[in-house]
């Protein structure tokens, strides 16, 4: 009887002995899981975070080579428009705006406040209902004469160049008033304006502007602020991220 116990202790003691042994192993086995993923983590998130610097940089360093590209190109083609004698020259200009979608338009402002601008309808998509305009409706021209200052002729023409429709409105613009026509005035090169809210459609815009001749007339092009997001989709997942262009 006395032996069947003392087995019996030795069973229990046994079986102790590998619960606990079981129980150390299974908190160290959890232990070094804990230890591992944390591991992991901590690298993972680093990579991660050294992956969006990489893609940042890469985006910043696009945006600076975009933004200076076509900085040169604006300022060669104001050069360029100044060196024209025929300043109204329509076909030239509707050319420019052709194959540089980039721009909003082109204009000559005069000192006795005559203007002469040409604007791609495309360029804006709220510029068709603002000059009434049909969906075929390209190009827009807008003439204001000195000697009638306070009219405004409009003219909308189709992409093959051929008069929709035009009208005469009243005016109240006067290019001689305007900061881009001062700032070339009082300039002896090409200028650039700061980034500014255009009055009558919802965007910001940049104009280049040059003297004529040394005269006080002036040559112009205006150039919208584009969306950067065709830049940094390169770079970014866009469906997790967005990016604010601040200028």
């Amino acid at each position: 009887m006395n032996k069947y116990f003392i087995n019996l202790l030795k069973k229990k003691k046994e079986v102790s002995l590998k619960s606990t042994v079981l129980s150390i192993f299974s908190l160290v086995t959890i232990i070094l899981i804990i230890v591992l993923g944390s591991q992991l983590f901590y690298f993972s998130k680093k990579l991660s975070l050294e992956s969006i610097d990489l893609q940042l940089n890469g985006l910043v360093q696009d945006i600076r080579t975009s933004i200076k590209s076509n900085e040169t190109l604006n300022f060669n083609m104001i050069e360029m428009l100044s060196l024209m004698k025929d300043k109204n020259n329509f076909e030239l200009y509707i050319n420019i705006l052709a194959t540089h979608p980039s721009l909003y338009a082109i204009y000559t402002g005069y000192e006795d406040g005559s203007f002469y601008e040409i604007i791609n309808l495309n360029s804006n998509k709220s510029l068709p209902q603002i000059y009434n305009a049909e969906s075929t409706d390209k190009w827009l021209l807008i003439k204001i004469s000195g000697q009638d200052i306070n009219k405004r002729e409009i003219y909308l023409y189709n992409s093959d160049l051929k008069l929709t429709s035009s009208r005469i409105s009243d005016n109240n613009y006067n290019p001689t008033t305007r900061p881009w026509y001062k700032m070339a005035i009082s300039s002896n090169s090409s200028i650039k304006t700061p980034p500014y809210k255009f009055s009558h459609i919802d965007s910001t815009g940049i104009t280049y502007a040059k003297q004529i001749s040394n005269s006080k007339n002036i040559i112009a092009i205006d150039v919208l602020i584009n969306d950067f997001r065709s830049i940094y989709k390169n770079h970014i997942n866009s469906d997790y991220i967005d990016v604010y262009l601040f200028i």
